[in-house]
């Protein structure tokens, strides 16, 4: 996964040392295209999407290239946007016309990681969603651990532990110790 960023400069020479600058990070597919690179807008808009610039936004660029701006733009990898983005705006770019927003694009939300990883919105942001996604009731109303689910004792109740429930040996047979936590000594 890889964006191509884009930024529009006023004069050749802040685009040429924003593509150098570009390069020089590690940056690949830097390119550069200004009024002189074709003398129609649709090889301007050939050559910006030879950048990995979509067409729609290609298009707009055009029109500020042959207003005389230059165009830069540069496949940032997966991770390295704003890195590429911190680069191209110390050279102090010019609007281009073409306003993307990335800010929240990779916004992380500890409540529904599956989400998250995926870039896509929680669909039911209620904590019970699954029941009232279905229509049926919430099945525990109070928190219950799984050993009273099955009807066994709890591990650390009474100080014992749960080898001699399950029938196993402890791992040890002597000094201290934790109720329901083997120990690894004799």
């Amino acid at each position: 996964m890889s964006d191509a960023i884009c930024r529009m400069y006023g004069t050749s020479e802040a685009a040429a040392k924003a593509a150098a600058e570009l390069r020089q990070a590690g940056f690949d597919l830097v390119t550069e295209v200004g009024p002189s690179t074709a003398s129609n807008e649709d090889g301007i808009v050939r050559a910006i999407m030879a950048g990995m610039v979509i067409k729609e936004y290609a298009k707009v660029f055009a029109k500020g290239i042959l207003a005389g701006g230059t165009l830069v733009s540069a496949h940032a990898p997966f991770g390295t946007v704003r890195r590429a983005e911190g680069i191209m705006d110390g050279h102090g770019p010019i609007p281009s016309g073409v306003s993307v927003d990335r800010d929240g694009m990779y916004e992380w939300d500890d409540a529904a990681p599956i989400s998250s990883a995926l870039m896509m919105p929680v669909l039911l942001p209620d904590s019970a969603s699954f029941s009232n996604f279905w229509g049926v009731p919430v099945l525990l109303t109070k928190i219950v651990n799984l050993t009273s689910l099955l009807g066994m004792p709890m591990l650390t109740a009474g100080g014992r532990s749960f080898s001699p429930f399950a029938g196993m040996p402890s791992l040890s047979k002597s000094g201290p110790s934790i109720p329901g936590i083997p120990l690894l000594w004799h």
